[in-house]
């Protein structure tokens, strides 16, 4: 059975026009196109586009205006295009490491791999300090949270009076969250906490309030408590100022440790818990309203309710028969 002969690709008419073939490649072109007239066709009309491009591209004697004026247009585009690889980064440092010596070339090499692995290594171990930061150190963040104070004097918080303390809103314990991306971390895990402790004059402003969460090692809640307790009476006994001891536990309240408690870790506790140092949040409209009317019922000392029922307030509340 007789195999039909593959017809030539144009690339491979091309090199044949150029003669750029092998002596067999183009003897086999040749009598390929002797019996195939597609093939033939196409190979003259590729010669006489190449001729074509030729005329343009060399000067041949006189040339009319169209041609000058093509084979002007075909020089700018590559003054152009060339400029644009003059200019290319990626160009230059081929074409200057291209005139430079073996030696040089392995030295710049090495040199450009110890630079990659020593930033991708400190990249890491910064991502990794920024990750561990607030575990750690139990800092809020300054920009979120610089500190709010209220205009009070010294003289003012020592003899009782200081920021009230209402339930703070929803929306602003929302808001504090939403700035520290806290939102979906269960309340167990944090405490809302005044940067400034009211004592100190700080309000339960939204630039004042942050989220310190329990495991944050060894500088946590239950240490700035005991530092929030001793400025406000070293503010009162006036050994420190009103204004430096605010700002000192608004820059960083583990210096401020540090610095008034001089030691460079917690000491152990040096006071008990102070629940007046709870937050208190608003709760929803209806268990408000039953906390305020048990609070009523146990300031008034009695109440009473119907013959045979149990007497407990929290299970009876709606059965009251005030006296």
């Amino acid at each position: 059975m007789r195999t039909v002969a593959a017809h030539p690709t144009r690339q491979t008419l091309l090199l044949a026009i150029d003669r750029e073939l092998s002596d067999r490649r183009r003897r086999a072109v040749e009598r390929h196109l002797q019996s195939c007239d597609a093939c033939r066709a196409r190979a003259a009309a590729l010669a006489n586009a190449a001729a074509d491009a030729s005329r343009v591209c060399v000067p041949q004697g006189p040339d009319d205006a169209s041609t000058r004026a093509l084979r002007a247009r075909l020089q700018q585009q590559m003054v152009e295009r060339g400029a644009e690889w003059d200019r290319s980064l990626l160009f230059t440092l081929q074409k200057r490491a291209g005139a430079m010596s073996f030696g040089a070339r392995a030295g710049i090499s090495i040199v450009l791999v110890a630079a990659l692995t020593w930033s991708v290594a400190h990249t890491r171990r910064s991502v990794s300090s920024e990750m561990r930061l607030p575990i750690e150190q139990s800092l809020p963040i300054a920009r979120l949270t610089p500190g709010a104070t209220a205009t009070l004097t010294a003289s003012d918080l020592c003899s009782g009076v200081r920021p009230l303390r209402p339930p703070v809103a929803r929306a602003i314990r929302q808001t504090v969250l939403q700035g520290y991306r806290m939102e979906e971390v269960a309340p167990s895990e944090y405490e809302l906490d005044y940067l400034i402790t009211p004592e100190l004059g700080g309000t339960a402003d939204v630039r004042n309030l942050w989220p310190e969460r329990y495991d944050a090692g060894v500088w946590n809640a239950h240490v700035k408590d005991d530092l929030e307790q001793l400025l406000a009476r070293l503010v009162c006994e006036g050994t420190v100022d009103l204004t430096t001891a605010q700002h000192d536990i608004a820059s960083n309240w583990i210096d401020a440790y540090k610095k008034y408690f001089d030691t460079d870790r917690p000491l152990a506790r040096q006071t008990a818990g102070n629940d007046d140092d709870e937050i208190e949040f608003e709760r929803p409209p209806s268990l408000q309203t039953a906390v305020t009317l048990v609070s009523f019922i146990q300031t008034r000392g009695s109440w009473s309710v119907p013959r045979g029922e149990a007497r407990s307030p929290a299970l009876n509340i709606g059965m009251i028969a005030w006296p």
